[in-house]
Formats: C-alpha cells, structure tokens, sequence
C-alpha cells in the first residue's frame, strides 16, 4: 500500500501543473494522491510559468500539509506574475518538522507578502540547507525574514536572492534624494541695488547682510526638521537592507559553513558557495 501511494504521489508531482491547465486536477484525483503519500521524504515540484494564482497556491498547500515526512523540499514558481503571497506556503512547510534542505524559487513573481515564510521558519529546527531566491520579486520588507533565520540553529548552507528587488531600497533611495535636495537647496537674495552714495550703500549692504543671515537659519531650521522627518521613516541608510538584524542572525548560526545573500547592489559570499 505504501508503495503504492508513494508511485501515486510522483504521478501527481509530474501532472499537476498539465491537470491543472486542463481544469481536471481534482477530477483525476491529483492532490488526493499527494496528500496521501504521507511517508514520502521528497517534494520536488516545477511551476514555471504555470499562471499560478494565490487560490491555486493555497490549494497545492492544501494537498501537501499532511506530508510530514519530508526531509528534502524543492520548489519552484519561477514567473508566475499573479503570484503574490506565500503565506499559504509558510503555513504548509511549517508542518514539515523533519525537513533538512528547503529550496525555493520565486523569481520573476508577483510575490509581495513573505511574512508567512518568516513564520515557517520558526518550526524547522532541524533545517541545513536553505535556498531561496526571490529575485525580481515585488517585496518590500525582508526584516521577519532576516530575523527568523536565528532560529535555524543547524543551518549549514545558506543562499538569499533579492536582486533586483527595487520595492526594498527604493523608500531608502528616494528619502535620500529627498535629504539631499532639502541639505543642499538655499533661495539666495539679491544683491542691493548700487545707490552710488556711499552712506546709503554701507546701510544697505549692512541691511542685505543680516536679512541674508536671518534667511540662511530659517532655511536652515527647515532643513533641520526635514531632515528629523525622512529620517523617522528612512531610519539608518541601511535600514531597508537589515544588515543588523541579518548579523544577529547570522551570530547564532554556529553551523553555518557557506553564505550567499544577494542584495540590491551589494553581495555576501562566505564559504565554498
């Protein structure tokens, strides 16, 4: 029986996303086989340009939560645009409790939420290899994220891909131009007209003087408080990048042997990759 519902489960594997194309999936029993194969220790699945929606996701999650033998999870949603959240994703994995190598490509989607991937992470005590790639993604947080990974305690290889993910440098980028605008920008006043009377030149360049002061701390004042306000949002000019909580992270990691973390502008590359 058993052999049986693991030869089932690599049938559903292969034909899920054609079954899917065809509107038969449940009609041929698909995520039924798959949920059934509760002792299968691998999960490889390809949606590469399926047109996977959030429902569609949250209906394949269904199909595999009762799946909590896995040791080996690979996944991949690569340019599915509609894609948007993973949070059906997280509550699904977070039941794989045995689980030693999750691999996950979302590259070229719509994904926007990664809060429920944060949450998983909590539950994978026993994880030592993790790759995800969220490049070219919508995000535009990743400090849950960064911050759950202190909890994988036998982590040895990590890789994280956020390139191209403008949405999560582009608050910090934008307040900076602002700052700079707002650092640099004086209304300069006019020279005083010559007068040619020496007298009345002396008064009015002395006049010009100390109304050109009053104006350059009042410009400067404004500065200041502009300054105050896009720093309240901006934070540190790292801040969207969550080096720091990255770093925590990373310091309780004490099994860790190869690092690879892509960010918007900026590489990490620790061990044999």
């Amino acid at each position: 029986e058993e052999v049986n519902q693991l030869l089932s489960a690599r049938f559903a594997m292969a034909a899920w996303v054609k079954a899917k194309e065809c509107g038969r999936l449940n009609d041929l029993g698909v995520p039924a086989a798959l949920s059934r194969a509760t002792s299968l220790n691998d999960l490889l699945m390809n949606f590469y340009s399926a047109k996977l929606s959030d429902s569609d996701l949250e209906a394949f999650c269904k199909a595999i939560e009762p799946l909590g033998n896995l040791r080996t999870c690979t996944m991949s949603f690569t340019m599915n645009r509609e894609l948007t959240s993973a949070a059906a994703l997280g509550k699904a994995i977070s039941n794989f409790k045995l689980l030693e190598i999750l691999r996950m490509n979302f590259h070229s989607t719509g994904l926007e939420d990664i809060s429920g991937l944060a949450t998983c992470m909590q539950e994978l005590a026993g994880l030592k290899t993790l790759v995800l790639d969220l490049s070219h993604t919508r995000i535009s947080a990743c400090r849950a994220l960064l911050s759950s990974l202190g909890s994988l305690a036998k982590l040895e290889h990590l890789r994280l891909n956020f390139e191209s993910c403008t949405e999560l440098t582009k608050g910090r980028r934008d307040a900076k131009n602002e700052l700079y605008l707002a650092a640099t920008h004086v209304t300069p006043m006019e020279m005083p007209p010559d007068r040619g009377d020496p007298k009345a030149e002396m008064e009015a360049l002395r006049k010009w003087r100390e109304e050109s002061e009053q104006l350059r701390q009042k410009q400067r004042q404004e500065r200041e408080e502009k300054k105050a306000r896009l720093e309240s949002f901006v934070g540190s000019p790292d801040d969207e990048l969550n080096w720091d909580v990255l770093a925590l992270s990373l310091g309780k990691l004490s099994e860790l042997r190869s690092l690879n973390v892509n960010f918007p502008q900026y590489d990490i590359l620790i061990g044999p990759g």
